[in-house]
């Protein structure tokens, strides 16, 4: 059995990526091949969140204890990219934060 004899949601829509991206702009217009670039675009503003944060962490860290962070053990550097990882996704990803705060 196939995914053509299955559940709807489990049926081949596209035979492969130019048949895809046809039928999108066919049926869908231009703006449909750009659908989800906003979301997309926010992924890329987490990383430059966190990758300055992080070495900013870890700069700090480093300098605290009077070591370069070429040294610096693997706790403080999960801690460094903990606080990194949380403070980008509160930022980024405000929806995604709060439900993880109406969880806990």
């Amino acid at each position: 059995m196939g995914l053509q004899n299955g559940a709807p949601w489990q049926q081949k829509k596209y035979k492969g990526t130019f048949h895809a991206l046809k039928s999108i702009a066919k049926y869908e217009g231009l703006a449909g091949l750009y659908s989800g670039l906003g979301p997309s675009l926010i992924g890329i503003a987490h990383v430059a969140v966190q990758f300055p944060l992080y070495e900013a962490s870890k700069a700090y860290i480093a300098d605290k204890y009077n070591i370069p962070t070429s040294q610096l053990g693997t706790l403080q550097l999960m801690g460094a990219s903990a606080l990194s990882k949380m403070v980008a996704s509160t930022a980024t990803y405000p929806h995604e934060a709060s439900a993880v705060l109406s969880v806990m």
